[in-house]
C-alpha cells in the first residue's frame, strides 16, 4: 500500500520513532536545474520509508511502500486471507508505531491481489498449468515476468493497467505457509482511477465500501484474461475441434491480437473467440 506525505510532523514521527533500520543516505542532484536534494531510506520489515530533504536537509516528503498484507504477517509473506478487519488493526499500526497522520497521507496507485487456493477446488489444477495456459488480457499479451519463476506479466510500464499470474507456493518465501496456491494482481500506473471513485487519502480506506470499489474492478480486470481451459474434452466429432486447436496456442492470439488493430474488429472477431473459449469452457472444461 503505498503512499505519500508532506505532513512535517507525520514526517518527523516517523523518522524519530526509534523502530526503522538504517538502508541509505544519498545525496541527489537534479540534471537540469542543478539543486541538490537528499534522500534516506529506512526499513520496518517489509515496509520501505524515503525520506526526502531539500538542499538545506529539511523535510520535504515522505514515501513509503511495502504490501500491507505482508506486514500483517510480520513482513514475511501474503499467502492467506486479508479480511478487513485485519487490514483496518493494520492500518492502524501506521498511527501507532509511526505516528502518521493518515488523514494527510495521498494514496499511490495500489496493487490489488487475489491468491486462489486451488487444492480446495474438486477438480485437481495445477498452478504451473493454469500459468502455462495464460495468453492475454484486453488484447495485450502476458510474457514472462524476468527473474520470477513461474510469473508472467502483461503490457510495459505505460501500460495503463499491468496484470501479473504467478505460483505463490513457488515463492521462496511463501511455500511454508501454502500449497498449490495461484495468484493474480492488478496495480494501475496512475492513482487517476482511485481519485475518480473518491479514494484519495489512506483513511478512505477505513471504510468497507472503497474496498468494494476497488475489489469491484479487480475481479473486472480478472474477468478480461484468456485462459485456455485445458480441460476441455469435446467429442471427436465435434464441430469445435478445430477451434480447439487454435485456441489452445498463444501463437494465434498474438495473431489474432495483431489483426484486430481497430475497436470495430476487436468488438467481434476478438470477443466472439473469447465468448466461444469461455462456452466450450463451460460445456466440456472440468
Amino acid at each position: 500500500m503505498p503512499f505519500e506525505t508532506k505532513d512535517k510532523k507525520s514526517i518527523n514521527n516517523a523518522y524519530y520513532c526509534g523502530l526503522l533500520i538504517f538502508i541509505e543516505d544519498t545525496r541527489k542532484v537534479k540534471y537540469k536545474t542543478g539543486e541538490i536534494y537528499y534522500l534516506y531510506k529506512r526499513k520496518y520489515l517489509n515496509l520501505t520509508f524515503t525520506f526526502r530533504l531539500d538542499s538545506n536537509e529539511e523535510f520535504e516528503k515522505l514515501t513509503v511502500r511495502g504490501s500491507i498484507h505482508t506486514f500483517s504477517n510480520k513482513g514475511v509473506h501474503n499467502a492467506n486471507i486479508l479480511t478487513f478487519e485485519c487490514f483496518v488493526k493494520f492500518l492502524n499500526k501506521y498511527v501507532s508505531l509511526f505516528g502518521i497522520n493518515l488523514q494527510k497521507c495521498v494514496l499511490l496507485p495500489l496493487e490489488n491481489g487475489t491468491n486462489i487456493f486451488l487444492n480446495e477446488f474438486e477438480t485437481m489444477y495445477k498452478d504451473g498449468d493454469i500459468i502455462d495456459n495464460i495468453f492475454c488480457v484486453k488484447r495485450i499479451l502476458f510474457a514472462p515476468n524476468r527473474g520470477v519463476q513461474t510469473s508472467l506479466i502483461s503490457g510495459t510500464s505505460s501500460t495503463e493497467t499491468r496484470m501479473k499470474v504467478y505460483s505463490k507456493s513457488l515463492q521462496p518465501n511463501c511455500y511454508k505457509y501454502c500449497d498449490n496456491t495461484f495468484r493474480i494482481e492488478d496495480k494501475p500506473t496512475k492513482a487517476r482511477g482511485l481519485k475518480n471513485k473518491g479514494i484519495i487519502l489512506v483513511s478512505d480506506l477505513y471504510e468497507i465500501k472503497n474496498h468494494i470499489i476497488l475489489l469491484e474492478k479487480h475481479l473486472e480486470n480478472m474477468s478480461k484474461i484468456v485462459l485456455f481451459d485445458y480441460t476441455i474434452k469435446v467429442p471427436k466429432n465435434s464441430k469445435y475441434v478445430t477451434d480447439i486447436k487454435e485456441l489452445r496456442h498463444q501463437s494465434y492470439w498474438k495473431k489474432l491480437i495483431k489483426e484486430c488493430r481497430n475497436k470495430e474488429v476487436y468488438n467481434t472477431k476478438y470477443n466472439d473467440k473469447v465468448a466461444l473459449l469461455n462456452m466450450l469452457s463451460e460445456k466440456y472444461g472440468s
